[in-house]
């Protein structure tokens, strides 16, 4: 054999191990994250569908107050509100549903696909990542999915100096 069918029949080789370790990845990650079961605790999962009933009915001052403490202290209930009530304009959630979980017991991470009707673009799907963090006994939201439209549900970031 030459070096050029040597180099070529490595290269062959290594591609096709690189392909099986991404599968396998991949298949591990969805998995993890989108456990059949979703054995997702009660509490989170009562919270996360009171919340976006909130959403739904456009109850933005319940809705402030699924955000965490540190979310509210920075961010004034009247901006909040406003901001939401401004990005939502033309939007409704018609559903949502948990279809991945992965989380510890004071933590957790929801993917959550979002049926929304646009006056621009119909009917849309979205499935977005949620952040929830438990606070004593009660859970929430710390990302809430920004679906192209809601900038107040993203996560907070805090500015050190």
């Amino acid at each position: 054999m030459n070096k050029f069918t040597t180099l070529y029949k490595s290269s062959i080789n290594r591609f096709f191990l690189f392909l099986i370790c991404l599968i396998i990845s991949g298949c591990w990650f969805k998995q993890n994250l989108q456990d059949k079961n979703l054995l997702i605790p009660k509490s989170l999962k009562e919270r996360i569908v009171a919340y976006y009933k909130l959403e739904q009915e456009q109850d933005w001052r319940n809705a402030y107050n699924v955000r965490p403490k540190y979310f509210r202290d920075s961010v004034p209930i009247e901006t909040y509100c406003r901001y939401m009530q401004e990005d939502n304009k033309g939007w409704d959630l018609l559903s949502f549903k948990i279809v991945g979980y992965k989380g510890s017991d004071s933590t957790a991470k929801v993917r959550i696909a979002f049926t929304e009707r646009s006056n621009s673009f119909g009917v849309i799907d979205i499935t977005e990542d949620t952040q929830w963090e438990k606070i004593g006994d009660e859970w929430f939201c710390a990302e809430c999915g920004v679906r192209t439209h809601l900038s107040m549900n993203a996560s907070l970031v805090i500015e050190t100096r």
